[in-house]
Order: structure tokens, then sequence, then C-alpha cells
């Protein structure tokens, strides 16, 4: 069967209440209890698992007055109006029979499930009866447009939509970031449907208790979690308890790139209760899921009469989706290599390096977006960040990365170097913490007369206290230079306080350079420009 089959195959589920109702009383107990606080340290807070146990015991009850007395020793009167508040702002507890908290131990015999603290739950019943999660294991930092499990997941996702079923998602990876991501982008564009959009939100983290929304709207998903307010487990714990409660909720799964031994793999085939549904393995994760079980288990994966399905991408899709997304914006003209002097001593350099994830100004959301559509430049590579430069026209100044600003006081400003990148190994060093390089040979180069005419001036390296000393105008250039710990002049830096616009600036006054050919013409295809490109492997200009 191919993935079409498996969604024919969601589609037709048979209607079915998966969640059970909890009486009002029990509910009111588990919600004031979750909110409490301790007042000292010798009495801890109730902890999620607690609350699990005590849930169970309580539905056990037959009178539930006779569990009171196991409660810890605290008033629940001073709980219970923030708790029936909650109730009519729309929080409930639903009950998930088939699961058991994996951190609750000691269960009453025969009797397991999970508590889910729900916002909207009274949503649940027009919701599709098939629920589809979609797994993917935790990926490399740099993720690259066409890598295969990308394109399998997006394959996935456009053949779904086309049975609307339910989708269990959360966040926290990228895996559920593309679903929570493409579900928030459908939101946007049909602000006024007239539908619920069949969506379940799976928080990896207490229940937020933010009821208030615009005119009273409500939101049209349902949102739920295993512990709500203070009473949680080790912030440690809550990746696999997500990962498992998705499971849980979900009819179908979708698993589309599995870590071999991985909690995930795991999860899909030693679960008893998650390793029976129905689920469609892309075959690039047919190794790790082999990997990932018994010997024994192995036919029982792979027969055809069970309900696992394992399929691939289409290659007319890849194609189709491949030439879509890399026609150019700009028609390829012929190109040729030229070997030209530089004066190098005559420019400053600008250089541009690849991020792992987001650019800098660039949001998460806004990263995942041009993952799911498939950008040609979404890797943000260190020459897709250059076209993006190129694009705009224009280098922005910047306050620095990661809040942590380039220079004191936050002045925004663009940086430059008189180290040309024939000799960037003065200036490369290797960041242990990001995992990256410090600079990469991608920039552009402008004339030093030129810049100096618009207000860029060398960097001023001096002790921490020679700050104040400077005038207002020149703070910007401070950079603090104290040994052994802070010695920065290895980077021959300059500085101006202000946007440079490169699109302003005439065909004999700048260069862009990249490192290898293959990058330059990517560069052409997406860029018209007038300026020559200097192609480092080869030690040319490629003239446009």
């Amino acid at each position: 069967m191919d993935l079409e089959g498996f969604f024919d195959q969601v589609c037709s589920t048979p209607q079915h209440k998966w969640w059970i109702p909890v009486p009002r009383s029990i509910q009111e107990i588990l919600i004031a209890l979750s909110l409490s606080v301790p007042s000292s340290r010798a009495v801890p807070k109730p902890s999620a698992p607690y609350i699990q146990r005590l849930g169970r015991r309580l539905m056990l009850c037959e009178d539930n007055d006779s569990c009171i007395f196991e409660l810890p020793k605290r008033s629940l009167d001073e709980l219970q109006n923030s708790a029936l508040r909650l109730i009519s702002l729309g929080l409930e507890v639903i009950y998930l029979e088939q699961a058991k908290c994996p951190l609750a131990a000691d269960p009453p015999s025969g009797f397991d499930g999970i508590f889910l603290f729900t916002k909207n739950a009274k949503l649940l019943p027009s919701l599709p009866a098939p629920r589809v999660a979609f797994f993917q294991s935790r990926t490399p930092r740099r993720i690259r447009p066409y890598c295969d499990w990308l394109q399998a997941f997006i394959y996935a996702l456009n053949v779904s939509l086309k049975v609307s079923p339910t989708y269990v998602s959360s966040s926290g990876t990228l895996g559920y970031d593309i679903i929570t991501t493409w579900f928030m982008d459908y939101l946007r564009k049909n602000p006024k449907s007239g539908s619920i959009p069949p969506f379940i939100m799976v928080h990896s983290k207490p229940l937020p208790l933010n009821f208030d929304k615009p005119d009273g709207e409500v939101p049209p998903f349902v949102e739920v979690s295993c512990s709500l307010g203070p009473a949680s487990c080790h912030r440690w714990q809550f990746p696999a308890c997500r990962d498992f409660i998705v499971a849980a909720i979900s009819s179908h799964i979708v698993a589309i790139k599995l870590r071999s031994g991985g909690i995930l793999s795991r999860l899909l085939t030693f679960q008893p209760e998650i390793a029976s549904k129905p689920k469609a393995f892309w075959i690039g994760s047919i190794k790790s899921v082999v990997n990932s079980i018994r010997k024994d288990m192995v036919h029982q994966v792979s027969t055809p009469e069970s309900s696992n399905v394992f399929w691939d991408v289409p290659s007319d899709w890849k194609s189709r989706t491949t030439f879509e997304a890399n026609r150019p914006v700009v028609p390829p003209k012929q190109v040729k290599l030229v070997e030209r002097q530089v004066d190098w001593f005559r420019y400053l350099y600008h250089y541009t390096r690849g991020s792992m994830g987001p650019m800098n100004g660039q949001t998460s959301i806004e990263y995942v977006k041009k993952l799911i559509s498939m950008d040609p430049l979404a890797g943000n590579e260190a020459i897709d960040v250059l076209i993006n430069i190129a694009r705009e026209g224009r280098l922005r100044a910047s306050q620095g990365m990661q809040e942590k600003p380039i220079v004191r006081g936050g002045i925004q400003v663009v940086c430059w170097t008189s180290v040309p990148p024939v000799n960037i190994h003065l200036l490369k060093r290797w960041n242990k913490a990001l995992i990256r390089w410090t600079v990469e040979p991608y920039g552009i180069a402008v004339l030093k007369t030129v810049l100096k005419k618009l207000g860029t001036k060398p960097v001023c390296y001096l002790p921490p206290e020679a700050f104040n000393r400077l005038s207002e105008f020149d703070k910007y250039r401070f950079q603090k230079h104290k040994h052994p710990g802070s010695t920065w002049k290895h980077e021959r830096e300059w500085r101006i306080p202000s946007d440079v616009q490169i699109s302003s600036l005439k065909q004999d006054e700048a260069f862009w350079f990249v490192d290898k050919l293959d990058d330059a013409l990517k560069f052409t295809t997406f860029v018209s420009t007038r300026f020559p490109i200097y192609v480092l492997e080869h030690n040319k200009f490629l003239f446009v």
C-alpha cells in the first residue's frame, strides 16, 4: 500500500469516542490541587505523576469523599474559586483510557489512563474521527531545503490534506513545528472561513492559562497537557511525555524519519497501545525501525497483514517540486571566468556566514515557512545569506546576534574588516558553543575610499575604562582590548553606524566574493547584479 492508500484507510476510520468525560467534582479537585503552591519547603509541591495517581483513585472510589483524606494536609478552599473560574472559562479535564502515565508508578490494578487538562474540550465531538500524528526525530542543526526527509514530510502533508483528518501535534522539534506552523498559517489565510480546522495541540509544558482573546474569540483548536500550573515534572521529562501523549491521542501515525534506537523508534514499536496503531513509515526510516526492534519482531513489522505501511516519495513529485522551487528569479545569463589583478588593500570586506536555523532577524515561524515552501534559500547557508543581502540591496546595521550586542550600549553598526578573503585564515576561528566558524569566505568588498565618505571608521581597541572617555559620536568604534581574554586586533575591524546602500554603489566600486564556482552560479541564478563575483577556488572573476 502506498501513502495515498494509507490515507484512504485513515478516512474510513469509524467514529468512536476516544476520551472519557471526568465528573465535575473530580475536575475541581485535580485543577485546584494542580494550582496549589506549597506553604513551606517542608511540604513538596504536587507533581504531575501524583495528580495522575490521585485522579485514578478518585475515579475508582464509589464515594469520592472517601478519597479526600489521602490528599496532602492543605486547604483546598482557597483554591476552589480559582478552579471554578478556570472551568467557567473553558478549562476541563478529560480522561484518555488507552494510555498510562509512564511516570505515575504502581497504578491500581486494571486501571490505566491519562488525565489531560484541556482548553476548548467542547470542540472535541466536532473534530474528524481520524487523528493523524507526524513523527520525526531531531535533525542536524543545518537543514538543507531538498534533504530527503523534508521532501517526504511535505509530500505526506500534501497527501493528508486530501482527507482532512484531525492533526495532533506539538512544538519544540522541527517535525512538530512544521505541522503547527502550517496550521497557524491556515488560520491566518482563512480567518473567517466558518469551519473549524481539525487540530489538537499537545503542549510540551504545563497548559498555559491565557484565556483572554480579543472580542471573546475562541481559538478553533483544542489544547491539552498532562500538567497544569506549578504541578509539573522536571523539564527533561517533558519531551518524552509530549511524544507519548501525541502518539496516544492519535489513531494513525506517519513516521517521517526515526533515529535508530531513539525515543521515538522505541515508542512507536514497543509501547503496546501505540505499536498496534496503523502506521505509515517513510521508506528512508525502515532501517531505523528494524534496528530499533528485536529480531524476532521484524516479521511483525514487514508482513502485509500488519497495519504498517512503507512508502516513498514519487520521483515525479520530487522532480516537479524541485523544478518549481529552483525556478530562477532572473533568467541565468552567459557567464565567463576572467583573471584580473586585485589590489586587496584598497578595499574593506563584509563577511557573511551561514546560520544553524533562523537567520539574525528571522523568526522561527518565518524559517519553518520557508522550509515548508521548499524555498531553495531556506537552508540559510552563507551563500543564501549573501543572496538575500544582494536582493535587498543593502547591509542592515545590527546590534548583534543572540542578544549579545556588538558594541557596548547596543549601537547598531555594519562591521567591516581590512583582511581580504585570500587571507581569511587570519580571521577564521572555530566557535565551539555555536558549532560553526566565526567567518566564511562569502561577502562583499567595497572600496575603502567610498566607505570612508559614508562614515566608516576603524575600531578603537581600548581597555574597558577608556569607553567613557570617547565622545558620543565615536563610542560605536569602541572594542574592548585586554589581555589575555579579550584580544581582537587580528580582526582589523571598521564600523559604520548606519545601513549601507549597496544598490547605490557604482559598478567599479565593489565586488562580491564566494568560495566555489557552484556558489557563484547559484548567486547569478537568483540575483541580477552589475558587480563582478570573485571565485576563490579559481582566483578569478565571474562576470555576468
